[in-house]
């Protein structure tokens, strides 16, 4: 009987995590609504939402806070889709070796906070790489990509969130963006 309480417990848990997730990547925050926010679990319940992507890719998903509180100003909503968008083009740039590792390492600094996505994928070819945060640019089939992940994650980090965006690529070993985000005026 106890065995069953906490395997409910468990189970109750998960569907609470994977409803917040719902919730914050389905709320509409303009950048007029920034609020401070916990960044780590929003990364968290990100992930959750992309279980079924990471397992379809065969990809394996490392995510590290250098601390459990780390505070942004902003939208929790919009860094949501930076996640997701990020993540997303990792597993798929994974997909050609049948899989691979994805970290996000998450890490407070003194005036800002830095964000790590990397893969072990195919990596970004030089000649393309002046090219990755334009609206409307794939590399990806017709029909399989619509050029605007990059731009949109390009454009939050940058607009909503006063960061910027580093990218380290080797092709055939893989890519690492890394992301600062300014800190508020009031730390």
């Amino acid at each position: 009987m106890q065995k069953s309480v906490r395997l409910a417990g468990s189970a109750a848990e998960r569907a609470a995590s994977f409803v917040r997730g719902i919730k914050t990547q389905t709320r509409d925050f303009s950048a007029r609504e920034s609020q401070r926010f916990n960044a780590v679990p929003v990364i968290r319940e990100t992930l959750l939402l992309l279980g079924h992507t990471l397992r379809a890719g065969n990809c394996r998903i490392d995510f590290k806070p250098a601390v459990e509180q780390i505070e942004l100003v902003g939208s929790p909503g919009r860094l949501a889709q930076v996640i997701t968008n990020l993540v997303t083009n990792a597993v798929d740039a994974c997909a050609a070796q049948g899989g691979g590792e994805i970290a996000l390492r998450l890490d407070a600094r003194a005036n800002e906070v830095e964000l790590q996505v990397s893969d072990t994928g195919s990596g970004i070819s030089p000649e393309i790489m002046p090219k990755i945060f334009d609206p409307m640019f794939t590399t990806k089939p017709f029909g399989q990509g619509t050029g605007l992940g990059l731009a949109i994650v390009h454009d939050i980090v940058t607009g909503e969130f006063s960061g910027t965006i580093h990218v380290d690529s080797q092709v055939n070993q893989g890519t690492t963006f890394t992301l600062h985000f300014l800190k508020s005026k009031e730390d």
